[in-house]
């Protein structure tokens, strides 16, 4: 492959990761996209060009996944232009910072490894270890965790045991054994692994892990819906209460 290609082919991948989620739900996308990560990171000259292939990815989607953000800034919280769009360009390239950081330890560390190694073992493991990272450091910002995708699909049924991270995890080891099939049709192990994995979230969602307790309730939410750049104003502070 032109190594010319790569990066923009990673952004076109990443730009489509945002379908996987609500409202679209298209959330096969969440296992297929990271398959075409792994193929073009593959493909990486070197370490630097590992990182530039994950950040591609990661703000390719990040930018679709986040462009509330300049709603929120600019049209609710009347931040002018100049101020809105890198604020929102620059927590994308924060996010994608640990997308890159992904490309960078693959083509620095798991390629060397054998395909099954690489693809089932490690990129789960790293993945998840970089997406707990995002969620947590500096406060964190878990936004678009593959995990949050699954919530229609077979997998969800995981949720109550192994929560957003673990099915994060499983959705990774489902992308690395499709990469591998795509190298080596004829895996009988690994299409056990995708099997069995389908098959005990399909198994597991029906099960209740909880039991209710009593009667139940009603519960009313009240948004008085006080305007941005009004509700932190002392003399808005009474007006407020009265509201509510």
């Amino acid at each position: 492959m032109n190594s010319k290609l790569i990066v923009p082919l990673a952004l076109l991948v990443g730009a489509l990761l945002p379908l996987a989620f609500a409202p679209f739900g298209v959330f096969p996308l969440a296992i297929l996209l990271p398959v075409g990560l792994f193929l073009l990171l593959d493909c990486a000259d070197d370490k630097a060009h590992g990182f530039r292939i994950g950040f591609a990815f990661g703000f390719a989607g990040f930018l679709g996944g986040l462009y509330w953000l300049y709603i929120s800034l600019h049209t609710f919280g009347n931040a002018p232009l100049y101020i809105a769009i890198p604020l929102m360009l620059g927590t994308v390239a924060i996010m994608a910072a640990y997308s890159g950081l992904f490309g960078w330890i693959y083509a620095r560390w798991l390629r060397q490894h054998t395909q099954f190694v690489r693809y089932i073992l490690l990129a789960p493991a790293v993945w998840v270890l970089l997406d707990w990272m995002r969620g947590w450091v500096a406060t964190g910002f878990p936004w678009l965790s593959l995990g949050y995708s699954q919530t229609d699909s077979v997998l969800s049924g995981f949720a109550p045991v192994i929560g957003v991270f673990g099915i994060t995890y499983l959705v990774i080891v489902l992308s690395g054994s499709v990469t591998y099939l795509v190298r080596s049709p004829k895996s009988p192990l690994v299409m056990v692994l995708i099997v069995a994995i389908m098959a005990t979230g399909a198994l597991v969602r029906p099960m209740s892990f909880t039991q209710p307790v009593g009667e139940p309730i009603d519960v009313s939410l009240v948004q008085g819906s006080i305007p941005q750049d009004r509700k932190w104003k002392k003399e808005q502070f009474v007006p407020t209460l009265n509201l509510y």
